[in-house]
């Protein structure tokens, strides 16, 4: 509304090129187009490459072939903690008789889940530190002697439990981290017959062994402070009571889902009654821990392809109007004497111009956009040159493309007919 018309004529007047006005909003609006799409290529690349570090991480155990499932033993059917021990060790011995069933267990959390999570302080003996603070809360856990072989979590020092239905409520099996806290050994060789309590004034329980350390709540959180207690009546009611509900865990040989058919057939035989829940392979509880960085990572590539492909439309659609506002020009560039290549070599120019200030753009705001993704990366920093290098690459190589064909247009313009046609 604020134009002035002479120079509107003047800047689109018969002969002349594009004004100068003109130009520069095209120019940055292209520049802006190439800057977003570099962007969201970048966060992408960074996402992608979490996904692959956290894919790389040893979770502790070992998913592959490994059915898992929740049972709820009723009070009325089990009415004390002795009838639901024998029931449990009764049907995990149904279980392990299975074909194809390699090692059977029980336990009252499955990690990476979000089932049945306890945490609790952990006083050991003759630590004074305990009496003016409350130690670090350990992730407590309930389960059987066929848990660690199910799960395959490697013995670092130490034994294991004994049978379920002969198991001494008085003793613990710590993980790695815990020992390496408490007792400053990784070995777990110094932790091995310590006691330490639950409550300050509570029970007594003894360490029998340490077993590697598993990434219980994510994959990204590190390894967890893990204390696995026996499921046996007559323990202390806060650590090692018996848990009506627990997951049984069975590493197959053959397919999970026809394994865990198998399982529910044996649960029913031993009691019709008892709802089964949460039937999941293992695998499947980990695939669902980065669920929500793949479904980000998912969305944000199909954002980035979409962004370069309007930022590489828009790169293309400016450059072909200047060689088309600019065909006199070249006419007579071409009828004086410049070489088609050096015409080409010119646009192309201008093209890559354009996508090198929206590249330079782009990285300014991701460096300025990091704290928002910084939460959603593992152990890769929002500087990451292979990610930022690749993101850039792949813009220039279609900002080559997209200069390309336009370019070569130029190259080919007929003076006479630019001539004639003006």
């Amino acid at each position: 509304m604020r134009g002035n018309p002479l120079s509107g004529l003047r800047e689109g007047g018969r002969g002349g090129t594009a004004g100068g006005a003109r130009q520069r909003t095209r120019s940055v609006l292209v520049a802006a187009q190439v800057a977003f799409a570099l962007v969201v290529l970048a966060t992408s690349g960074l996402l992608l490459r979490s996904f692959q570090r956290l894919h790389a991480v040893k979770p502790g155990f070992d998913a592959s072939d490994v059915a898992t499932l929740w049972l709820a033993v009723s009070e009325n059917r089990y009415p004390g903690d002795s009838s639901v021990v024998r029931f449990y060790s009764r049907l995990t011995e149904r279980v392990g008789q299975l074909p194809g069933i390699q090692a059977v267990g029980v336990t009252s959390r499955v990690p990476l889940s979000n089932q049945n999570m306890n945490s609790n302080p952990f006083y050991v003996e003759g630590d004074a530190s305990t009496a003016t603070k409350i130690p670090p809360l350990e992730v407590f856990v309930t389960i059987d002697s066929g848990y660690f072989r199910t799960m395959r979590i490697p013995r670092i020092a130490g034994r294991n439990f004994d049978r379920l239905d002969r198991q001494n409520p008085d003793e613990a099996i710590i993980s790695q981290e815990t020992a390496r806290v408490f007792f400053h050994d990784s070995t777990g060789q110094k932790a091995i017959n310590r006691r330490f309590q639950v409550l300050p004034n509570g029970q007594w329980h003894t360490i029998i062994g340490v077993v590697g350390s598993v990434r219980d709540t994510a994959l990204a959180s590190g390894p967890a402070r893990s204390v696995y207690f026996p499921e046996s009546p007559g323990g202390d009611t806060v650590n090692s009571q018996v848990y009506r509900t627990m997951a049984l865990v069975a590493r197959t040989r053959g397919d999970v889902a026809t394994a865990t058919h198998a399982i529910q057939q044996v649960i029913r035989d031993v009691d019709p009654t008892l709802p089964t829940f949460g039937v999941q392979s293992m695998r499947a509880t980990v695939d669902a821990s980065v669920s929500l960085l793949s479904f980000t990572m998912i969305v944000l590539a199909a954002a980035a392809g979409v962004t370069l492909i309007l930022g590489m439309i828009g790169l293309y659609g400016v450059m072909a109007y200047v060689v088309a506002l600019r065909t006199r020009e070249l006419g007579v560039r071409i009828a004086l004497g410049a070489r088609p290549g050096a015409v080409a070599a010119m646009v192309t120019k201008q093209g890559a111009t354009l996508c090198a200030a929206g590249v330079v753009a782009g990285l300014v705001l991701v460096v300025i956009g990091a704290r928002f993704v910084r939460t959603l990366l593992f152990e890769v920093a929002p500087s990451d040159p292979i990610a930022l290098g690749a993101a850039t690459v792949l813009i220039a190589v279609f900002a080559l493309l997209a200069s390309f064909i336009p370019a070569r247009r130029a190259a080919r313009v007929n003076p006479a007919d630019a001539l004639r046609a003006e």
